[in-house]
């Protein structure tokens, strides 16, 4: 059971609560072996709020995160609607130019990052460029067994304990999140997104879209700064899923969990899904749950839609300037053609493009 039939009826915050709380013991996020129920994962979204609640962190507050696909990249994600803070995803592979450059136009007052990713330290990038964000008062280290108990904090440090948690009074015209542009056409820009923006998803509209069947398990092998991947996460959760999280693309990876875990829905980009079918042996896997694939990023040849359609079969759902307007594009399933047209937007595709530091944003 999911939440589904009561989309545009109950207020989407109630809504949330509910998605989690319903059926608090089916699983929700698959990682590393490691599988979390619905109720340990707001656990721990309720535990970091209250954490950074005691480091004075407050509504509107900006939280950068600095993750590939992890459980804490999700924790992060949900954690405005208990924090009320405006959550500022960012690629892991950014380099250091183009962090401070984000860091200081946003405010972020947190960071939170892996100790180490991909030979990325992080830490150390985030300490040369301290001096230069007088708002940065804490880098959360993930992983991480200790820190210097004033700017650098383990996140076990973080969340341990029983802190009191406070719930702020939230608006759908509070600001939720900061999506920043790839930059390349200049330096990287942010994008507002309102909590009432964001719940449009959660409209009777949106019903069809939300099918079990589709994200009953959705594998997504990229990192949560993309919006098309935290989309998935979501809506994964409102209709009754689960998700596979990979902290980087692993094509046999990919194969293996498609055929155990039973995936019906892939979320990646063209290049991901180049390499899954151009892997050594995969014609030996069976693919056949597979009823949706997504991609974003880059474009998709139509070479490599005809492959995907012939190896696995099912229908390919294209989001393009996601960063700016969460829309979406849906290539049909045809037997002898291919067909490509506009899918109908989803309801949050209204959106609200400003540079960070400018006034559409609230005082900070």
């Amino acid at each position: 059971m999911s939440v589904r039939g009561l989309m545009g009826w109950v207020n989407p915050q109630h809504l949330l609560k509910m998605a989690f709380r319903l059926r608090p013991n089916s699983e929700f996020i698959l990682f590393q072996g490691a599988r979390l129920t619905r109720r340990q994962v707001m656990a721990q979204i309720e535990a970091l709020a209250a954490g950074l609640q005691a480091l004075g962190m407050q509504k509107g507050d900006r939280v950068a995160t600095l993750l590939p696909a992890c459980p804490e990249g999700v924790y992060t994600l949900f954690l405005p609607w208990v924090l009320g803070n405006i959550n500022v995803p960012l690629n892991p592979l950014l380099g250091e130019y183009e962090l401070r450059h984000i860091l200081a136009d946003c405010g972020a007052k947190v960071v939170i990052v892996r100790q180490s990713w991909l030979g990325m330290d992080h830490p150390a990038m985030l300490g040369r460029m301290l001096a230069d964000l007088p708002e940065l008062r804490h880098i959360i280290l993930c992983g991480a067994t200790d820190g210097d108990g004033r700017t650098y904090l383990p996140w076990s440090d973080v969340v341990s304990g029983d802190k009191p948690l406070r719930r702020p009074n939230l608006s759908p015209r509070d600001p939720m999140t900061i999506a920043y542009t790839s930059g390349t056409s200049g330096m990287p820009k942010g994008v507002l997104h309102t909590r009432g923006r964001a719940v449009g998803v959660l409209s009777r509209g949106a019903q069809s879209r939300l099918s079990l069947p589709a994200l009953r398990c959705f594998l997504l092998p990229y990192p949560l700064h993309n919006t098309s991947g935290r989309f998935g996460v979501f809506v994964s959760l409102v209709a009754g899923g689960k998700v596979i999280l990979m902290d980087r693309p692993d094509p046999c990876q990919m194969l293996e969990y498609i055929q155990r875990e039973r995936v019906t829905q892939i979320g990646g980009s063209p290049t991901m899904y180049r390499l899954l079918l151009s892997t050594p042996g995969q014609e030996r896997y069976d693919l056949s749950s597979v009823r949706r694939v997504a991609f974003s990023s880059e474009p998709l040849s139509l070479e490599l839609a005809r492959a995907l359609h012939e190896r696995l079969g099912c229908f390919l759902v294209n989001f393009s300037a996601t960063t700016e307007t969460m829309g979406s594009t849906s290539t049909s399933r045809l037997p002898n053609r291919m067909e490509a047209r506009p899918a109908a937007p989803w309801a949050w595709t209204t959106h609200s493009p400003t540079s960070a530091g400018q006034r559409a944003l609230p005082q900070r």
